[in-house]
């Protein structure tokens, strides 16, 4: 499943243009969790519940945003951390509540 803030459509297309959307079985958007935001643990729970997921130790979440990782570790999910460096400021970025930090989507095993 992807979890995304997006639209559906969108996130399809990104995962066509990756060369990955057969990897997944379903899109969960913004609409799918009531235009809850990723930093909101209902969001979350409602992800969970859509894809039929009990145990939030079974979910891997992936974001470049060091809020929705704090949000996803603080619901049980496993998170990564994707982007080391700022996209506006170039800085450094470190979230010592991910298990992994990868620069790139590409990065990925």
């Amino acid at each position: 499943w992807v979890f995304t803030a997006s639209v559906a459509s969108h996130a399809q297309r990104c995962l066509e243009k990756l060369g990955i959307a057969d990897l997944f079985m379903g899109i969960i958007d913004c609409k799918s969790v009531g235009l809850v935001t990723k930093h909101s643990p209902s969001a979350f729970h409602d992800a969970m519940r859509i894809a039929g997921v009990d145990d939030p130790a079974d979910c891997l979440f992936m974001d470049d945003s060091v809020k929705n990782i704090r949000t996803a570790h603080s619901q049980g999910w496993k998170a990564v951390l994707v982007g080391l460096v700022g996209r506006d400021d170039g800085k450094q970025v470190v979230c010592e509540e991910a298990d992994a930090a990868i620069a790139s989507i590409h990065d990925l095993p």
